[in-house]
């Protein structure tokens, strides 16, 4: 799939760039956790009408700790279709709903203590299916930024728009 592409591309560089740091082999023959926002909107006119957010993060490992690109390649499809068939996704999407009704502060708490455990954050955006116009000009670029957090060091962003793919 398109994530497990965007997974395995961040994978493979963040391995290099160990390499290239001369990071420790104690660090990087650990996995990387990363937290991934998904959608739970359904593709229909009612929800594209819709302003509200049907979010849920969901934490991902990407496999930093494999230096051969078979296994990681492997290692992040398994994790995915775990993460798509599991518990995890429908346990994070009845949580959701329950910590948006919780008061600022105890949602900030939490969102402390869970996102300890991821180090980068990846959000996707699958490119608009029609051409876009602002005053009548063509749109030939976008940009787009991932939510950022200061529990969760970095963040990196996809978007597909027209025939390429941006990284943030």
């Amino acid at each position: 799939t398109f994530t497990e592409l965007i997974l395995l591309a961040i994978s493979g560089g963040i391995r290099r760039y160990f390499a290239d740091q001369k990071v420790s082999e104690r660090r990087t023959n650990q996995r990387t956790m990363s937290c991934i926002p998904f959608s739970f909107r359904d593709v229909s006119h009612d929800s594209l009408q819709s302003t509200g957010n049907d979010v849920a993060l969901i934490f991902a490992p990407l496999p930093t700790n494999l230096a051969d690109q078979r296994d990681r390649i492997a290692a992040v499809r398994r994790a995915m279709q775990r993460l798509r068939h599991g518990y995890s996704a429908m346990f994070f999407r009845w949580v959701t709903p329950v910590l948006a009704s919780l008061p600022l502060g105890l949602r900030s708490w939490l969102w402390c203590r869970a996102s300890r455990h991821a180090s980068i954050l990846i959000s996707t955006v699958p490119a608009p299916s029609q051409e876009i116009t602002i005053g009548g000009a063509k749109v030939l670029q976008m940009s787009y930024w991932a939510p950022a957090s200061a529990h969760v060091p970095s963040a990196i962003s996809t978007i597909s728009f027209g025939e390429t793919l941006w990284f943030g």
